[in-house]
């Protein structure tokens, strides 16, 4: 079992002010880098072959059997990326289908949803076969030679050496789930204010909540965002951020300082470099860019005087039509607080959304035993929740994590099919 003492740190207990520095109590330091619109399985789906870790446990991956049907009705099975294909590191070729609509034809194979909302994960290639002629019609970037059946690619462990790396030596979460079932801005809007005010894509830059950048200076509590080589977009979200010192913000150089000089705030967030000649590993950019963006991260903390007082939490903020096999019911709806809407927002309008989508988060450092396996389920609000409740009074904050973690059922086995 990880360590108790990572796992209440990863949600937040413990971000108490210990001294005028804005230091935590014990000098804990949590750092998120967040990348983009990856799914647990197309990157660490055959982490563990056998679906048991080295303890023992068992690990939701992958078989190498679950499959779609493509629109012939033939079913397409998973499949190896092979390192030696010019295009490997920009699998699957094209960015997928991810709003909302989207991700109701990935999981239930309709859009709206059907009554009841039973989702089958059997939509995956028709979805990308209708992307890739849409982007085509809108001569939008594809790498020649993409065909459907793409979407079914799996990375290899070999090929990802420096995440396989951190899930075998540290831990990895496989049943984390995005909070919001769409885009990559209400994802990332719920990771710093647990909610997206509604707001199911991307159309929205900046919402109007508290976060947990502003409750932490409540509390006297150090925060810094870094962009990679350019100010970070989250600064311009939040009214929280927008009206926070220059001193709140900086570049990954600057993050680089700080772990080796020990000035690592108490909570940093890291966003990659955007774009397509970035490091975010967004489809279909260079996975490998942000391969070495989690090793320099990881260097950065390791090589620095703090690291056996780090907690470093490599996520993602969505799926991103990145083939699944596992489903998770959520019973609360995507709007927190709010009940703005967007008008493609149905999710929002109905108050709640039964199959929520999985990627891949994995917690590294606060030492735990090699090859860690955290059961969940997890998603982007019960972090939101959870630390957001750590700014109050000790024990309330306590109080507030063991409701949110109750609210969370145990997991929904998925059709190991696809279809």
């Amino acid at each position: 079992m990880p360590d108790r003492r990572s796992l209440r740190l990863a949600a937040g207990d413990g971000i108490h002010p210990n001294g005028s520095d804005g230091s935590v109590r014990g000098g804990i330091h949590i750092v998120v880098l967040m990348l983009e619109n990856r799914s647990f399985d197309h990157m660490l789906g055959f982490l563990y072959e056998g679906k048991t870790t080295p303890s023992g446990e068992p690990f939701e991956g992958l078989t190498g059997g679950e499959s779609n049907a493509d629109a012939s009705g033939n079913e397409v099975t998973v499949f190896k990326i092979d390192p030696a294909k010019p295009s490997a590191y920009f699998m699957p070729g094209c960015n997928p289908g991810e709003g909302y609509s989207a991700t109701n034809l990935q999981l239930f194979g309709a859009d709206p949803e059907p009554n009841p909302p039973t989702s089958t994960n059997g939509g995956f290639v028709t979805n990308f076969a209708a992307t890739l002629k849409l982007n085509s019609d809108r001569h939008r970037p594809i790498v020649p030679g993409t065909v459907p059946a793409d979407i079914m690619g799996i990375f290899t462990p070999e090929m990802l050496p420096v995440l396989s790396g951190l899930a075998r030596g540290y831990a990895v979460c496989d049943r984390w789930y995005c909070s919001v079932p769409t885009e990559t801005i209400p994802n990332r809007a719920f990771a710093c204010a647990a909610t997206s005010q509604g707001h199911m894509n991307d159309l929205t830059k900046s919402f109007t909540v508290p976060t947990i950048f502003g409750l932490l200076t409540g509390k006297g509590v150090r925060w810094k965002i870094y962009g990679y080589d350019k100010d970070p977009l989250a600064r311009l979200d939040f009214p929280d951020t927008t009206g926070a010192p220059d001193a709140n913000f900086g570049l990954f150089r600057d993050f680089q300082a700080d772990a080796q000089g020990g000035q690592l705030p108490a909570y940093a967030f890291l966003e990659p470099g955007w774009g397509p000649t970035g490091n975010s590993q967004h489809p279909a950019y260079d996975v490998a860019k942000g391969e070495q963006l989690i090793h320099d991260v990881y260097r950065a903390l390791r090589d620095g005087p703090g690291w056996n007082q780090t907690l470093l939490i490599v996520t993602y903020d969505e799926h991103a039509a990145m083939t699944m096999s596992r489903r998770q019911p959520v019973p609360f709806p995507p709007t927190g607080r709010s009940a703005n809407t967007d008008s493609t927002s149905r999710a929002s309008a109905s108050g709640s959304r039964p199959c929520w989508s999985r990627r891949l988060s994995l917690p590294a450092s606060l030492p735990c035993p090699h090859g860690v396996h955290a059961a969940g389920p997890h998603v982007h609000t019960q972090d939101g929740r959870d630390a957001l409740g750590a700014t109050q009074p000790h024990g309330q904050g306590r109080r507030r994590q063991r409701h949110s973690r109750r609210s969370y059922p145990g997991h929904t086995a998925g059709r190991r099919s696809a279809r």
